[in-house]
């Protein structure tokens, strides 16, 4: 009797210990992709007696803004070189993703339209294309990161 009651009593405990839940603890599966973060790295060179500044800032600003508020990028900045040596680029514009499709997968032609109009969508080409030179892109991957909360 006593070893029926000691298999009965591990039997009971194994079924407690698999439906409850420790908190803090997460099932891993092989499916759980990694949290990755892309950077695609635009190098510009200002056309002379241009301001980019205000190109970026008062043309394209809404359009990242925008990007920004529906999720389909992760952050934007405009960037200066300070220490960068002899470059022939002025500014680089920094656009993040949490995936490459995010990055391919934007309908500009729709966006430019919803923000700017149709009339302005080609004043906005034109002033671009008349402000700066974009000299290459590069996309790099984060591998590795100190963030808060790590």
């Amino acid at each position: 009797m006593k070893h029926i009651t000691v298999v009965a009593a591990c039997f009971l405990s194994f079924v407690a210990g698999a439906l409850v839940r420790l908190p803090g603890l997460n099932a891993q599966t092989s499916n759980a992709a990694p949290k990755r973060t892309y950077y695609e790295v635009d190098y510009m060179k200002s056309k002379p007696g241009q301001d980019a500044y205000k190109l970026e800032h008062d043309t394209w600003g809404p359009i990242h803004r925008e990007r920004l508020k529906t999720g389909q990028i992760t952050s934007w900045a405009m960037m200066a070189p300070v220490y960068a040596g002899a470059k022939n680029y002025d500014y680089i514009t920094v656009t993040g993703f949490h995936s490459l499709g995010e990055m391919e997968n934007t309908n500009y032609s729709e966006m430019f339209q919803k923000l700017w109009g149709k009339e302005k969508m080609q004043a906005a080409m034109k002033q671009t294309d008349d402000t700066r030179d974009m000299l290459g892109s590069e996309i790099y991957i984060v591998i590795d990161a100190v963030e808060p909360g790590t």
